[in-house]
């Protein structure tokens, strides 16, 4: 205000003999009204007085939850594991000043919960602090856990982001990390406890450590490969780049939301074609077995083809083979060929029995079937058939090429169930799931014949 009315002042001197005192004193009253009423509506509070109010509208918005809150709680920026894992924490946040926050995950071991408590203050801003010792919440923070003198990096203290009346939804952010959490209200009723053991259920069995097979990412028609997705920051690439020179890791979190599960990255994902539009949250379509783009449909996270999966496995140089045996999960079909196979080896010999049938490449185009039977206790004895083999999107053409030698050929005329399982395979075969198509440890196999005639490999 001051250097405003100076500025006035010194050209008014400089053009006295054109602006009579009337009109100067006139002017400046209505500058200075102006300036005061300004003042008065800009800061009608103080800074001190408007932070003051925000705690009590925070303390009402945080605890006004009665199911509590999912934070999705990324200790640290880091994109490697644990520092850059998402942990789930429970928050059940109380306007008494009290919070009891619940995990389950590999660093608790199972489930844990402890109560504390809460305020929020200020800051620059408004600031929700979690100010007495949580062991859920500060063990993240705690320096003389895994890293000494940093821990994990985690924060106890959030600046407020973003939290809306009302809404489903919030954003804090660490206040010593910079790293940003998500809020969401759970429904009134839930259980910590079971809420956590159903969500790592369902990592459990669609993100299994077993998994030999990756996850596609596919960005409107740009697809990626995910490897190592079990660990939630899966090394996503392009699938005709490499794993390692085109390496980038993207941590994710799976929650559950009205009885739906959601699968949310870290980061956003730029969408191809679009250079507005992008990807962070994916919804599972329970119907389907994948995950679909919340926020953009176009965008999907799907395993790979089974078919794609089988085939790339029969490289001689990933020395990969399937396998199935008498015990093995098939149809009636199969079932019969196979108990004939093995009482016909006992017909043989009363020593002989079948110990496992398995498929095995030889180059990348050909494999064999392999027949294991034993001859005694300690004593098994292997033959091979050998078959072309051609993908065609689902399928796979099976050309059975003969008998590897004699030995097996002779093997063949007296165990004539050997034939049988030949007769099954030679022609286009159905590569298929077994019911979770997350997880390809087992192939379901089937003549596109006569598809009643499965069997299962593994």
């Amino acid at each position: 205000m001051k250097s405003i009315l100076k500025n006035f002042f010194d050209k008014a001197k400089r053009h006295a003999g054109f602006i009579s005192c009337g009109i100067l004193a006139t002017t400046f009253c209505t500058l200075y009204s102006s300036c005061v009423n300004e003042e008065e509506d800009l800061f009608d509070k103080s800074a001190i007085e408007r932070l003051d109010e925000s705690k009590g509208i925070y303390t009402d918005r945080f605890s006004s939850s009665p199911g509590g809150w999912v934070m999705e709680y990324y200790p640290t920026t880091a994109l490697s594991a644990p520092t850059g894992c998402c942990y789930l924490l429970l928050a059940d946040i109380r306007k008494d000043g009290t919070v009891t926050i619940g995990m389950d995950n590999e660093l608790s071991g199972g489930y844990q919960e402890s109560s504390s408590l809460w305020e929020i203050i200020t800051d620059t801003g408004p600031v929700i602090s979690f100010s007495t010792y949580n062991e859920c919440l500060h063990y993240f923070c705690n320096p003389a856990i895994y890293k000494l003198g940093e821990g994990y990096g985690g924060d106890y203290e959030f600046i407020i982001i973003d939290m809306k009346e009302g809404a489903e939804m919030a954003t804090i952010k660490g206040k010593k990390s910079g790293s940003y959490i998500r809020m969401t209200r759970l429904p009134e009723g839930t259980v910590f406890k079971d809420y956590l053991a159903d969500v790592n259920g369902f990592l459990a069995k669609y993100f299994p450590s077993e998994a030999p097979n990756m996850l596609v990412l596919d960005l409107n028609g740009e697809k990626r490969y995910m490897r190592n997705s079990y660990s939630t920051i899966p090394n996503i690439y392009p699938m005709k780049g490499d794993s390692i020179a085109d390496e980038s890791y993207h941590p994710f979190m799976v929650t559950k939301r009205n009885d739906t599960y959601y699968l949310r990255f870290k980061n956003k994902f730029d969408v191809k074609g679009d250079e507005k539009s992008t990807v962070q949250e994916f919804v599972w379509d329970a119907e389907k077995q994948y995950f679909k783009g919340s926020d953009n449909e176009l965008c999907s996270i799907t395993s790979e083809v089974p078919a794609d999966f089988w085939f790339n496995t029969m490289e001689p140089a990933k020395n990969t083979s399937w396998q199935w045996d008498l015990k093995s999960s098939m149809s009636e079909t199969v079932s019969g060929i196979i108990n004939n196979m093995n009482a016909q080896f006992k017909k043989v010999n009363k020593n002989y029995s079948l110990s496992f049938l398995q498929l095995t490449p030889i180059t990348e185009k050909s494999c064999q079937l392999v027949i294991a039977y034993k001859t005694s206790k300690t004593a098994t004895v292997k033959t091979y058939y050998n078959f072309d083999i051609e993908q065609s999107g689902e399928n796979v053409k099976f050309t059975f090429t003969g008998a590897a030698n004699t030995g097996a050929e002779n093997i063949k005329a007296k165990v004539t169930a050997i034939q049988d399982m030949i007769d099954i395979l030679n022609g286009d075969i159905l590569i298929d799931d077994t019911g979770n198509p997350f997880n390809l440890k087992e192939i379901k196999l089937a003549p596109v014949s006569a598809l009643d005639n499965w069997f299962i490999v593994k």
